[in-house]
């Protein structure tokens, strides 16, 4: 699917065409879109297709005048055994258009409309369109870390009572998430580390401010996460020996 925004007075709005300075969303992509963007926009054929490569890090890349940066973004799962994952998702800077491209449907659009104002969110600059999704995913990873922390308390909670294997199960579904998401933020951590200084961003001082709150909050998540990690490793450790107990006790 592809949608295309136009920025008007500071709002995101979504439009028709491609004029420009227009910015085209593209969410899993068929073989005729990703043809239809190549053809049309000239975009590198291996630019659009490295964001649907699920195995794909957050890195950097260039072919003469266009530009490409890919972030991991995180989503709740459907999965039970993986309740939190992280996804690829390709940011082209082009000449006359800014692309996003990411296999999973992903909204935001609202999120940049309420954080940013019409000085700051501007199609037209690319750069700082760039800067502000890296924010916006930035305050997704603590939004979710935030509610893993909220589930693996009520996990611990219910742990107190239980002698069975359900919340043992939950724990490590829990723990898998908090590796992607530990390892996603690692990555585009490294990734900022490679673009700062990049001069076809175009960014000036105020840009350059926002670029370090991003990188702030990128740590911060990182740490969060690996501190989470650490203390549900050692959270796990005591309720097996726990569980174990118990069942002794039923046995004798």
């Amino acid at each position: 699917m592809i949608s295309v925004y136009q920025e008007n007075h500071g709002w995101l709005e979504q439009t028709s065409g491609y004029e420009k300075g227009a910015w085209i969303h593209v969410e899993d992509p068929d073989e005729e879109e990703i043809s239809h963007l190549h053809e049309v926009l000239g975009v590198p054929l291996t630019f659009l297709r490295a964001a649907l490569d699920p195995r794909e890090v957050a890195r950097t890349d260039s072919r003469k005048n266009i530009h490409l940066i890919i972030v991991r973004v995180p989503y709740e799962s459907d999965d039970d055994r993986v309740p939190f994952h992280t996804a690829p998702m390709a940011m082209i800077i082009a000449p006359d258009h800014f692309i996003t491209l990411c296999r999973r449907p992903i909204d935001f659009v609202r999120d940049l409309n309420y954080t940013f104002d019409e000085r700051e969110l501007m199609t037209r600059r690319a750069g700082r369109l760039v800067l502000a999704i890296l924010g916006v995913v930035g305050d997704w990873f603590l939004r979710y870390l935030e509610e893993l922390q909220k589930r693996l308390d009520d996990v611990e909670e219910r742990m107190m009572d239980s002698i069975e294997n359900k919340e043992m199960k939950e724990f490590l579904g829990y723990e898998k998430s908090l590796v992607y998401v530990k390892t996603g933020l690692q990555w585009n951590d490294e990734m900022l580390g490679h673009v700062q200084g990049k001069n076809h961003f175009g960014w000036d001082e105020q840009d350059m401010e926002l670029f370090e709150d991003v990188q702030i909050e990128y740590r911060q998540g990182y740490h969060m996460a690996e501190t989470m990690l650490e203390v549900l490793e050692g959270t796990t450790d005591a309720f097996a020996s726990l569980i174990s107990n118990n069942l002794n006790v039923v046995m004798k």
